[in-house]
């Protein structure tokens, strides 16, 4: 008999920011799908989920309680004529992709 899991979607806080880099730091190091070179900190994320929150979504799936993946939107361009453009990033953690 297979075990049921909770799934759970919602708004991300600066307190997820440590599995959010536990998901995110092998993707920068060991892909070439990111463009950062170097894996953000812990505070520099969850400065991210505080900026983003301001204007647009930042989400976190939980499966059984544990975060195994996020998304967020982020502004296209700056210029007025941009201001509800958006392009998205989804990233999951290893084993659920």
């Amino acid at each position: 008999m297979e075990k049921s899991s909770t799934v759970l979607i919602r708004l991300a806080g600066i307190s997820d920011a440590a599995a959010i880099v536990d998901i995110y730091g092998p993707i920068v190091r060991d892909t070439m799908i990111s463009f950062e070179e170097v894996v953000p900190s812990e505070a520099e994320i969850a400065a991210r989920i505080k900026d983003t929150l301001l204007f647009a979504p930042w989400l976190v799936c939980e499966i059984d309680g544990a975060i195994v993946g996020y998304c967020y939107a982020r502004r296209f361009k700056e210029r007025a004529a941009y201001r509800w453009a958006v392009e998205l990033s989804t990233y999951l953690a290893d084993g659920y992709r």
